[in-house]
């Protein structure tokens, strides 16, 4: 019984390969696309509460702090968002390489690909050091926190995940290859 849920649970996984890149690209995008709409709805809320508009009509300031100051207050949560997108990928990853079913002669195959995509994450980390040094940017992308020493420091995270998905790969094999 414990042997056809573990087949269950590994069928059609073939390789964490793509979760690795998956993890530097939606990392990034995560932050950077978050970073500039938490930017940009403060941009906003600040000039329509702070704006000439001069409308007869319609109290620009009050409305604006009751709509679109609400929303740019829980824009802030994005940042915790970003974590847990990049914690979940990390975990995710981990949990993939785990069941994965190719052979451990493949082993040598990860690991080249595992090197290059650090040299890729070198070169995302090197765009997103200089995405803040924007002085728009650094302050709302330090306020990320977790997220921004993930992305900072990518090649040492996915170096880390690179070789502990390895580790997990040959261990989840071989208790399978045990447990049948």
């Amino acid at each position: 019984m414990t042997g056809e849920i573990i087949m269950d649970m590994k069928k059609n996984k073939k390789g964490f390969v793509m979760e690795m890149f998956a993890f530097i690209i939606i990392g990034i995008i995560a932050v950077a696309f978050f970073a500039v709409l938490i930017y940009g709805f403060g941009l906003l809320n600040t000039n329509l509460t702070n704006g000439k508009l001069d409308t007869s009509a319609a109290n620009i300031t009050d409305i604006s702090s009751k709509t679109i100051g609400k929303l740019s207050e829980g824009m802030n949560n994005l940042r915790l968002i970003s974590a847990i997108i990049l914690i979940g990928f990390f975990i995710g990853t981990l949990i993939s390489a785990y069941f994965s079913t190719k052979h451990p002669i493949w082993i040598f195959v990860y690991v080249l690909i595992t090197i290059l995509l650090v040299i890729f994450s070198i070169y995302i980390s090197n765009a997103y050091t200089s995405m803040k040094a924007d002085p728009n940017l650094s302050p709302i992308i330090s306020g990320f926190g977790i997220s921004d020493v993930i992305i900072s420091y990518l090649p040492y995270w996915v170096t880390l995940l690179g070789f502990l998905g390895i580790l997990l790969c040959v261990v989840g094999n071989q208790v399978s290859r045990r447990l049948i």
